[in-house]
This record gives C-alpha cells, sequence and structure tokens, in this order.
C-alpha cells in the first residue's frame, strides 16, 4: 500500500468521523463557535484534572508499595498489562461500529481500493481514539517510573515510542479474532446484533484466558512457593508475561535493559506487531469485503416505515406517549451500537464491584485489608448505595445522547402529530427504565460486599432514582441545546459526543464531591442527613430542570435542521 494513499485515505475517514472540516467551516462562519470550542477544550482539561486528582495518590501508593519490597518493575509490567487488557475492552464497539457499520463504507466499497487499504486506514483512526486508554492508564506510571528512577535518554526515547504504539497490538488481536468470527454472521436473522455478540463472546474468551495464564502463572500450583520466588525475583513475574500479554513483556525488557540491548527487545516488540498486522491483513482480504457485503444485504431487505405510517399506527388504538416509548425501545434496540454502549455501560460497573474482592483473593494481607475497609464504611451504606446507583444509572451516555442518537430520524420526530412533552416523556421514561436496571444491579453489588438490609437497600434503590432522575433530565438539556445530528457512524453519536464527555465529568464530580464530603463529614454528619442531603439535590434539581427540558425539547423541535 502506498504511503501517501494511506494518509489520504486515513486522514479522509478522520475527517469524516470527527467532523473537522464542519467544525473549521462553522468556527469561520460563526465566531460564537470559538467560545463552544473553548469550553469544549475547559470540560476535557477539568476532566484530565480531576482524573489527575484522584489517580495520582493511587499511582504514587502503589509505586512506594512495590518499592518497599524492591519489586518497583512490576510497576511498568502493570502499566502496559492494564493499558492493553482496558484498550481491548474499550475498543471492541469501537472496532466493530467502525469496521461493519459506518456509513462511509457505502463509497469506499466503490472505489478501487482494497479491503486491507481499507481495513488499515480504519484501524488508524481506531487506534487514535484508543489512545486516550494509554494516556490515562500508562502514560502517567511511565512519567512517574522515570522520574523515581532518574531515568536515562534511552529510558524516555523508548517510553515515547512504546506509548504511541501501545494500542496498535490490542486492535490488531481484536481484528484477528472478529474477521473470522463474522463469516459465521451470514448465517444468522439478526445480523447485526449477531456480530456484536460474537465479539463480546470472543472478549470474554480472550478475558478468561488471560485471567487463568495470569492465575497458573503466579499462583502454578503452589501460591507460596511461588509468591517467595517473585519476591526473590521480581523478574520471574515479568518473563511470565509472555504467556499473559506478550506486548507487556516486550515492551518492560526495553525499557529495563540498556540502551542496545533495549533495540533488540523493541525489535522483538515491533516484530510482534508486524507478525499480527500481517495475520490481519490476510483475514481483511479474505472475510472483510464479504462480511460487509452481506450485512448491507441484510439491511436492504429490512422495510422501513414511512412518516404516514407512522403517523398512522399513532392514531390507532395506543396513545401517543405508548407509541412513542414503544419507538425509544425499538430503536435503541435495532441499533446495536446504542443498545450495547448503553447497556455494558450500565452493566459493567456493578460486575466491576462485585468482582473487586476476588482479584485479592490469593492475597491474605490485602483481602484482610479490604474487609477492614468494609467494615469502617458499613456506617455510611445507604449515601455509598445512593453515589454507586447514580454512578451506574447516569453514566452510560444515553440521556446525553437522547437526542443526538436521533440524527436525521430527528425530521421524523418534527412531522409527527406529537408534542414536545410527549417526547421528551418517552425519553425520559426509557432512560430511567434502563438507569434503573443499573441501580438494581448496583445495589445488588454493594448488599454482597457490606451486607445491608432489605429495608436499606429499597431506600437506596428509590433514593439512587431520584437522584439518577435530575442528573438523567440535566443531560437530555445539555443534548436538547447542542444535539450531534450529522454523523455517519452510530458510534460516533455516543462515543465522540462532547455532550456524553460534559455529561461523565458532571456525574463524576457529583458523585466524587459528595463521596469525599461524606468521608469528611462522617464523624460529623449522620449518614441518614447525607442521603436526606443527596436526595433533597435530586427532588429540586429534578423538579428545576422539568421547564428549562421542556422548553428547549420544543425549542430543537421547531429548530430548522
Amino acid at each position: 500500500m502506498r504511503l501517501k494513499r494511506w494518509i489520504s485515505l486515513t486522514w479522509t475517514i478522520i475527517n469524516a468521523n470527527y467532523g473537522l472540516s464542519n467544525l473549521k467551516t462553522s468556527l469561520k462562519k460563526d465566531k460564537k463557535n470559538i467560545l463552544i470550542l473553548a469550553l469544549m477544550i475547559y470540560a476535557f482539561g477539568a476532566i484530565g484534572f480531576s482524573f489527575v486528582f484522584f489517580y495520582k495518590p493511587l499511582l504514587i501508593s502503589s509505586y512506594q508499595q512495590l518499592a518497599t519490597l524492591g519489586m518497583e518493575k512490576l510497576f511498568l509490567a502493570n502499566a502496559f498489562l492494564n493499558a492493553g487488557i482496558i484498550g481491548f475492552i474499550v475498543g471492541l464497539f469501537l472496532l466493530i461500529s467502525t469496521l461493519f457499520f459506518s456509513k462511509d463504507m457505502r463509497v469506499l466499497i466503490t472505489l478501487p481500493i482494497r479491503a486491507s487499504e481499507v481495513i488499515t486506514a480504519k484501524l488508524t483512526v481506531v487506534i487514535l481514539f484508543q489512545m486516550i486508554v494509554s494516556l490515562a492508564i500508562l502514560l502517567p506510571s511511565l512519567v512517574y517510573y522515570g522520574i523515581q528512577k532518574n531515568a536515562g535518554v534511552s529510558y524516555w526515547l523508548y517510553s515515547m515510542l512504546l506509548f504511541l504504539l501501545s494500542q496498535i497490538f490490542p486492535m490488531l488481536l481484536q481484528t484477528i479474532i472478529i474477521l473470522p468470527l463474522s463469516r459465521i454472521v451470514k448465517f444468522s436473522r439478526m445480523k447485526d446484533f449477531m456480530l456484536y455478540i460474537l465479539g463480546i463472546g470472543a472478549l470474554a474468551m480472550s478475558l478468561i484466558v488471560v485471567f487463568l495464564v495470569n492465575k497458573s502463572a503466579i499462583n502454578g500450583g503452589n501460591n507460596d512457593f511461588n509468591l517467595v520466588n517473585i519476591f526473590a525475583n521480581p523478574d520471574v513475574f515479568i518473563n511470565k508475561l509472555a504467556s499473559i500479554y506478550p506486548p507487556a513483556f516486550f515492551a518492560v525488557k526495553t525499557l529495563l535493559s540498556n540502551t542496545f540491548s533495549g533495540l533488540a527487545w523493541l525489535a522483538g516488540y515491533l516484530g510482534l506487531h508486524a507478525l499480527a498486522f500481517v495475520t490481519t491483513i490476510w483475514f481483511a482480504k479474505k472475510y472483510y469485503y464479504d462480511t460487509y457485503n452481506s450485512l448491507q444485504q441484510f439491511y436492504a431487505g429490512r422495510r422501513k416505515l414511512s412518516t404516514e405510517e407512522m403517523s398512522g399506527q399513532l392514531n390507532v388504538e395506543k396513545s401517543l406517549f405508548a407509541t412513542l416509548h414503544a419507538r425509544e425501545w425499538k430503536y435503541f434496540l435495532k441499533v446495536p451500537a446504542f443498545a450495547f454502549n448503553g447497556l455494558s455501560g450500565t452493566f459493567i460497573l456493578p460486575i466491576m464491584v462485585i468482582m473487586f474482592p476476588f482479584i485479592f483473593k490469593g492475597n491474605q494481607e490485602a483481602s484482610g485489608n479490604i474487609e477492614n475497609f468494609f467494615q469502617a464504611i458499613k456506617d455510611l451504606y445507604v449515601p455509598i448505595g445512593i453515589l454507586g446507583g447514580v454512578l451506574a444509572g447516569s453514566m452510560s451516555g444515553l440521556a446525553a445522547s437522547a437526542f443526538s442518537r436521533e440524527g436525521k430520524l430527528l425530521q421524523e420526530l418534527k412531522a409527527l402529530p406529537v408534542s414536545p412533552s410527549d417526547v421528551l416523556k418517552a425519553k425520559f421514561v426509557n432512560i430511567m427504565e434502563i438507569s434503573f436496571m443499573g441501580i438494581l444491579l448496583m445495589t445488588a453489588a454493594i448488599h454482597l460486599l457490606l451486607g445491608g438490609s432489605l429495608l436499606l437497600d429499597i431506600i437506596v434503590v428509590l433514593l439512587s432514582g431520584v437522584v439518577s432522575a435530575f442528573l438523567n433530565l440535566l443531560q437530555l438539556v445539555i443534548d436538547a441545546t447542542r444535539p450531534l445530528l450529522n454523523w455517519d457512524n452510530p458510534q460516533r453519536a455516543i462515543k465522540q459526543n462532547f455532550n456524553v464527555a460534559i455529561a461523565i465529568f458532571i456525574v463524576i464530580g457529583f458523585v466524587g464531591g459528595f463521596g469525599y464530603l461524606s468521608f469528611k463529614l462522617v464523624d460529623v454528619v449522620s449518614p441518614f442527613a447525607i442521603a436526606m442531603v443527596l436526595a433533597l439535590c435530586g427532588i429540586v434539581g429534578a423538579i428545576s430542570l422539568i421547564k428549562p427540558a421542556l422548553r428547549m425539547t420544543s425549542d430543537l423541535l421547531k429548530r430548522d435542521l
């Protein structure tokens, strides 16, 4: 593939995905958009600052604990391993949506461009977005380790290169897994859902394999003996990375070796990536266009309702709200990018909470510390339950993309004989139904960890719902003010939507702020009082946002889009 063609194709896809040309034009056309851009930069900066504020103590504590045991090398190993695994998890839906459900493929497939060229360009776009994971997890660890060790020039040069390449292998590995499995969708009636389900199955199996290999590598059937070996020689664990996550093994070896040895290990790192890339290209030539064409034939066979038919349905037995509510659920479930992004965000946090104690199951000291921590926060069961429920119920990005997800279909809503209040009510109820799934799961998870009573759980669920209603309404107002409607990839409506980024900042700020105050004031204010303050914030906030939400929805439906 010629470099010039690859750069041109990649830039075109990036421009289409992120709307850079539209942004440039809008900035020239209306100078007020510069202020909006400045606010966007400020919001991302605030998110970054909040992340550093909460992450820095954890980073320092982790390094100091390992350094005390003479195992600080494991600090780097964990950083590369975590960045790879989390990148693998986070990038699944974005990769599938970009490869198979992006509208730009309708143009690209007609051009004299090979499947290998298209998939290389699309992988580049996904990897660029995935660098956020390495920026948050890997870069701080590399910088902190280098400062603590007074590392030389070679360390910093190798670190920069390894950081830039850190998300390539997870995405290549996912593509290698997904492309052969995508053949199965040809035999399924629900081809789009089947592709996502296969991706999730492959992700789950991969993580199970990593977990089993990791457990075997550390325990090896004799826990005490292997722990002694690791304490005596941390390289024992680093060498085991070769079977757990090979790129992390080569990366750590590159950084911990001298300049010339590091070059040899770096060559191994690059060779591993080259092998994965060649395998990806081979699978792309064999399966990519074939699977895409199969999906397009499937969509071509679907019959869409016209505006007149939809309007007719509104006049039959169902009420306006019932019809709009059913439309919200059908649209949500029929677009895999929306369904899996929304539901995964709802389910992942409670699952992580449940799994947290099991991570340290083999370490008696760590398990004891966690048990003591749980005992210490039992008195804060209700406030913690509410904040946990709010986090699970308001972090899915669905409320902050309620109108953005409509895209061009918003014209359909404008044409229907329905009021803005009916539209808002249907969207809000749909979002709250999904929110309550997360709230119930998070309450169950916290109950398993802290052992609350049924009465307390009911209180937690109800008050979490109240506060989530306030935060979801706030996100609806934000999205109604400036929805992202001009997208060609459903993934962009959620994952690459600035409204969702603002919403995440608001939710984390709310939960983090109240969580911090709860711990600080636990000796002064009763947990009951903290719970009542949270409930009061939710009630007052929700009531105060009802009229603005209706007004913004009405203005949006009247707007010339």
